[in-house]
């Protein structure tokens, strides 16, 4: 006699094994979701940060060089390249070997930048400073380096002004902002430039321009001696 084969009976799915399925699909779901809108949330936080420092947004048709210095990068020669000196109206750098000058913004202070002018006519400095605003903490640190430039003559609404010798330098910077209120912070790097002018009377001033992008931008005024 041949065994007789059963077949294996097939069960419909248990309910609570259906309900198990779905929720544990809707965990996931509500557990992907809730980490969209921490990322959302953290990315909105972070754009509002570098917005509240680069809030002036460029024209690109602006070709104005104290705005975009940028457009000035030829100016920076390399450093097999002799840089032209200085003749009388302008300044000797005898006057400006060592340079400290407090920067500001709409009078605010903004720590102190540092300037070394050596006698080849090669310019280097650091700035670096820490402010609190509207409970974000921003804190900038950069170093860059230059040349003089004989050739650029200064100009404002009175006119022409030869007695004045420019310069002008490039290098990068650090920003670190954090949020008192939502204790996050971000870290964003960027290119920073710095430039002025000297007078024969041994004062001088300039700008530092900072940019993430060559889009948005901005700038701190800075004075020595005056």
């Amino acid at each position: 006699m041949q065994p007789t084969l059963s077949k294996t009976a097939t069960h419909p799915p248990r309910p609570w094994a259906q309900a198990h399925t779905a929720g544990t699909h809707r965990n996931r779901g509500m557990a992907i979701l809730l980490v969209l809108v921490a990322v959302a949330i953290m990315m909105m936080l972070y754009f509002m940060d570098i917005k509240a420092i680069f809030k002036r947004p460029l024209s690109i048709n602006s070709d104005r060089s104290s705005e975009r210095p940028w457009l000035e990068e030829d100016r920076i020669l390399p450093t097999d390249r002799m840089i032209p000196m200085p003749d009388a109206p302008k300044p000797s750098l005898d006057k400006f070997e060592l340079l400290q000058g407090r920067v500001s913004m709409d009078d605010a202070d903004r720590g102190w930048v540092k300037l070394h002018f050596a006698d080849n006519g090669e310019v280097g400095g650091v700035w670096n400073c820490e402010f609190e605003v509207d409970k974000r903490v921003t804190t900038f640190s950069s170093d860059f380096a230059g040349n003089i430039d004989v050739e650029k003559t200064y100009q404002d609404k009175d006119g022409p002004d030869p007695s004045r010798l420019y310069f002008i330098t490039k290098g990068k910077y650090i920003e670190q902002v954090y949020n008192r209120r939502t204790t996050r912070g971000s870290v964003g790097i960027g290119t920073v430039y710095v430039t002025g002018w000297l007078r024969p009377n041994g004062t001088a001033e300039g700008k530092i321009t900072l940019t993430p992008d060559k889009k948005t931008s901005v700038s701190y005024t800075w004075k020595y001696g005056t």
